[in-house]
């Protein structure tokens, strides 16, 4: 009969390999454990490498004031004025256009006509934060509303309303060297509103198609006949609209 020795002998060979088995699944479990916590460092790594970039990048403010004249008791211009409230913005260059837009029998019927000149005037700043630029135009609110009431008064549609849209390219180099490009669509009340990159390219392209092709109206020479002639003919014929436009990204 096997003694308590024997016994203890013959099944060591089983704890020795029990162990070994449980010795290597304790392993296996803290090797898992250590790769998921590194993978919980890497990504809390790069969410705080993002979010130190974003604090890097510049943030745009671009905004309206109107000049009030005291005397004739008006408001005669618009200036637009573009500040960086963000990181440092270097080779930064501004752009703008703007368009007229004549709207007649419904919000989706318009004619965009696009101008140019209505800010005449930039007053720039050598700085990469802060105010960056003022443009001015001379008397140019003062001109827009003119031909807003006269408009208004008497325009060949039942109904029909004038209106400007004032589009902003903001293109710069960040701090880590990164060469970028904003657009904002920039309102008088409501302020700029960020434009995704394929609506301000198309902003732009229209500009420009116009301006390539001889139809860029100098803002000061734009009166109501001129506008009305636009209008003439196109309330009884609203298919046959040259340069009927939805205006992605518009107000």
């Amino acid at each position: 009969m096997p003694t308590l020795k024997d016994r203890l002998e013959s099944s060591k060979v089983y704890f020795e390999t029990i162990a070994a088995v449980l010795l290597s699944l304790m392993a296996i479990l803290v090797s898992i454990a250590q790769s998921c916590t590194a993978a919980r460092q890497t990504d809390l790594l790069d969410k705080q490498t993002k979010i130190a970039e974003v604090q890097m990048l510049p943030e745009f403010n671009i905004y309206v004031q109107l000049e009030y004249d005291e005397q004739r008791k008006v408001y005669t211009e618009d200036t637009l004025v573009v500040d960086n409230n963000g990181g440092s913005a270097h080779e930064w260059n501004v752009q703008t256009a703007e368009f007229i837009v004549l709207t007649y029998g419904g919000p989706s019927k318009t004619i965009e006509l696009a101008v140019n000149g209505y800010y005449g005037a930039a007053f720039r700043s050598a700085a990469h934060r802060g105010h960056l630029v003022t443009l001015r135009g001379s008397g140019n609110n003062n001109h827009f509303g003119d031909l807003y009431m006269e408009l208004l008064d008497s325009h060949p549609c039942d109904v029909a309303l004038v209106d400007l849209d004032r589009y902003v390219r903001v293109s710069f180099k960040d701090v880590l060297g990164r060469r970028s490009t904003e657009y904002y669509n920039v309102a008088a009340v409501s302020g700029a509103r960020h434009l995704p990159l394929e609506a301000g390219e198309a902003a732009f392209k229209r500009w420009e198609s116009q301006s390539t092709s001889g139809q860029l109206l100098e803002f000061s020479r734009v009166t109501p006949d001129l506008l009305r002639s636009r209008l003439q003919g196109v309330c009884e014929q609203p298919s046959k609209l040259p340069g009927n436009d939805s205006r992605p990204g518009s107000d």
